[in-house]
């Protein structure tokens, strides 16, 4: 029974965000599956990988800033309430 493209590109998904090469998971598609993948799926599944990555540390240097405008806030309110207090 051959298997369903969709899991071919979870297989294929998968070994990208291991890190594998181009040519590693056309190998090991066609060891498993008998066949590869096409190019313009591949490289589109490249791309949608690595603007995932780019988004992921995109989101953690905006939490990491948010934090730190937190604690100035904070710190502000602090000191303005000691003002207030004096």
């Amino acid at each position: 029974m051959p298997k369903s493209s969709k899991e071919k590109q979870e297989y294929a998904n998968f070994l990208l965000q291991k890190g594998i090469s181009y040519a590693q998971i056309q190998e090991e598609l066609k060891n498993r599956y008998g066949s590869g993948m096409s190019n313009t799926t591949l490289q589109r599944m490249i791309l949608e990988t690595d603007r995932i990555k780019e988004l992921e540390d995109k989101m953690k240097d905006i939490s990491l800033e948010l934090k730190m405008y937190k604690k100035m806030y904070y710190e502000l309110l602090e000191a303005v309430k000691e003002k207030i207090k004096e």
